[in-house]
C-alpha cells in the first residue's frame, strides 16, 4: 500500500495528515547516535514517510504529562527497511531518537509490520524521552489488511494522548497474542500487561529449560522438569482464560 492508503487504512484525521517523504538524517541529526547507529539508519532504511501527527491541536485529544510520562504528541512513520532483520535495529533507534511517541509501519518487499514503544521521562531531563521496551507485530503480507480496522482512528480510547496510544498497542499486542477483538476490549490496558506477564514466563521457561538439559544430577533434573511443566501449564491456563468470552 502507498502512503495515502495506509493514512486511509489508519484514519488519520485530516487535519493531522503531513504525508511527506522523510529524510534520513532527521533520524538523527538532533540526536547522540553513534557511527554505528547512524549507519544503521542509512543502510537500513531505504525509504521513509512521515504519515501524520496526532497532537490536541489537531485532534481535540488531550495531552498527558505527570512526573513519570509525556504523550504531548503522537508520530505516524512509514519505513521502508532493507531486510527484516534490520527493521528490529532501525525501530529501535528511531524511538531512541524521536522525543514524541510513534507508531511505525515498516515495510519489506510484500510484507509490513507495526512497531510501537513505551517511553519515561529521563530522571536528569524531563525534556528527554527514554525508551522502556520496544513492540513488534507480527509480519503479516500486503495483502493481508483485513485485521486493520481495529488500528483505526475511531476504534481508539480519546480520553487523552496516553490513552489514545496504549489503546493502539494494546490492539498490537491482542492480535500478537490472538486475543479475540471482544475481550481485548473488556481487558483494555490489561492486555498490556498479560504480554508483560507472558513475555515473563517465556524468559523463565527458556531459561529452565537450558538448565534441565545441562543439570546432570537426575534428581535435581526431574525437579526442575517438574517446575518447567507447571511453568508450561500457567502459560497455557493464563492465555485460555484471556480468550474466554461471555459466550463461551
Amino acid at each position: 500500500m502507498n502512503s495515502k492508503e495506509w493514512i486511509k487504512s489508519l484514519g488519520i484525521p485530516q487535519n493531522a495528515v503531513i504525508d511527506r517523504n522523510l529524510p534520513k538524517q532527521a533520524f538523527y541529526q538532533n540526536a547522540d547516535l553513534s557511527s554505528s547507529e547512524k549507519e544503521m539508519i542509512q543502510k537500513g532504511i531505504e525509504r521513509a514517510r512521515w504519515l501524520g501527527s496526532i497532537k490536541e491541536s489537531n485532534t481535540n485529544i488531550l495531552k498527558y504529562e505527570d512526573e513519570d510520562v509525556c504523550y504531548e504528541e503522537i508520530e505516524y512513520f512509514y519505513i521502508q527497511v532493507s531486510s527484516r532483520e534490520a527493521a528490529s535495529k532501525v525501530g529501535k533507534i528511531i524511538f531512541n531518537s524521536i522525543p514524541y511517541p510513534s507508531f511505525l509501519i515498516v515495510n519489506f518487499e510484500n510484507a509490513y509490520q507495526f512497531q510501537m514503544a513505551l517511553t519515561r521521562k529521563n530522571a536528569n531531563n524531563a525534556s528527554v524521552l527514554i525508551v522502556e521496551r520496544t513492540y513488534e507485530s507480527k509480519w503479516k503480507s500486503n495483502e493481508e489488511n483485513n485485521q486493520l480496522t481495529p488500528f483505526h482512528y475511531s476504534n481508539q480510547k480519546t480520553i487523552n494522548l496516553k490513552e489514545y496510544y496504549h489503546s493502539l498497542l494494546s490492539t498490537l499486542l491482542s492480535q500478537t497474542i490472538g486475543i479475540p477483538e471482544v475481550r481485548k476490549a473488556e481487558m483494555g490496558n490489561d492486555v498490556i500487561k498479560l504480554y508483560e506477564a507472558l513475555q515473563s514466563l517465556d524468559v523463565e521457561i527458556e531459561g529452565l529449560a537450558k538448565q534441565v538439559k545441562s543439570e546432570k544430577q537426575l534428581n535435581k533434573r526431574i525437579e526442575m522438569q517438574l517446575k518447567l511443566t507447571k511453568l508450561k501449564k500457567d502459560k497455557e491456563h493464563l492465555l485460555i482464560r484471556t480468550k474466554e468470552t461471555d459466550n463461551v
